[in-house]
């Protein structure tokens, strides 16, 4: 019996149409491919690439976003003044830090004065070790280095440069405050990082065990190891405030109360009082260190903060550190 065939059409035809059927479906299927890639190429985009969400942090009346922080987080590792601890408070150190040169920039210049333009490019051709005599060309071709290597922007780094002179001149403003002498204690120290045995420890010593001896054999303080506890002699005003407040009217052979410092239990002998001992070099500075943290905690109560940010957007600030460290 005989095909039928539709009439006017050859076998030739109906292979060319099969043949524009077949690409019709690779066509539809590759479409298909390319938007199922597209899509997941825009998800990783916006989810691991760009910040999660607009402002992870407003200091006064400035925001700032997950990528600002991990700008300032590489900056911090890579050039800053005291650098960051390690990676696990990395995110939380840095917004500190950008909290406090808020604070700063608003807060210091009643203070010390403002901050000129040639004040920072002074700064700026010591920090990126160009020499006075250097022409123009070679400090913009050092400093477009440093800012390729720490992802900021000329305002940003400039931002940070200029809390950073006002830091030092409230120090030094702070230390004139105190002139040639202060009241000091000369101490010795024994640090646990437990309480239970602190407390066990003082009582020993006021028991009357040797407290050179006590310190040698349990204190986890390495600046005093082997020297009895031995830690020198400390202005009262450069001591942390809880240390201050416990060392205040001891006189010589008392041993303090329990003294919290982050992670430790701390026990002081005052071994000597001077209530007009001549200050050194290093004592200036921790002096002008203490007061400058004194007055930054109470200016951060005029300065409105808020943290917003969640486990994914810290997550993604490390992420974004992690990597432009290793790039």
């Amino acid at each position: 019996m005989a095909t039928y065939r539709p009439p006017g059409t050859s076998r030739r035809e109906r292979e060319e149409r099969d043949r524009r059927r077949e690409r019709l479906v690779i066509y539809g299927v590759v479409g298909v491919l390319v938007v199922a890639i597209l899509v997941v190429l825009a998800g990783l985009y916006f989810t691991q690439y760009l910040p999660p969400r607009a402002h992870v942090l407003s200091v006064g009346g400035n925001d700032y976003d997950a990528s600002a922080v991990a700008r300032r987080a590489l900056y911090e590792m890579r050039y800053g003044d005291e650098g960051l601890s390690g990676f696990d408070t990395a995110v939380s150190e840095t917004l500190e830090l950008i909290e406090n040169a808020e604070v700063v920039l608003a807060r210091a210049p009643a203070v010390v004065g403002d901050v000129s333009d040639e004040d920072v490019r002074a700064d700026l051709y010591e920090r990126l070790a160009v020499e006075p005599e250097a022409t123009e060309s070679e400090f913009v071709d050092a400093l477009a280095e440093r800012l390729t290597d720490s992802r900021l922007s000329r305002a940003e780094l400039e931002e940070i440069v200029t809390a950073s002179i006002l830091v030092g001149r409230l120090r030094d403003a702070f230390v004139d405050e105190y002139g040639e002498v202060t009241p000091q204690v000369l101490l010795s120290r024994i640090r646990l990082a437990d309480e239970a045995a602190a407390e066990e420890i003082r009582e020993q010593v006021v028991g009357g065990a040797d407290f050179a001896a006590l310190a040698d054999e349990r204190s986890s303080d390495a600046a005093s190891s082997g020297a009895g506890g031995d830690i020198g002699w400390f202005p009262l005003a450069a001591l942390p405030p809880e240390a201050r407040a416990a060392l205040e009217g001891l006189e010589p052979d008392a041993v303090s109360a329990i003294v919290r410092d982050g992670p430790f239990y701390d026990v002081y002998l005052v071994r000597e009082r001077d209530e007009a001992r001549a200050i050194d070099e290093a004592q200036r500075e921790s002096l002008g260190a203490t007061r400058f943290l004194e007055w930054l905690d109470d200016e951060r109560e005029t300065v409105e903060v808020s943290v917003d940010l969640s486990a994914g957007e810290e997550r993604w600030i490390l992420d974004r550190l992690i990597s432009d460290l290793g790039s």
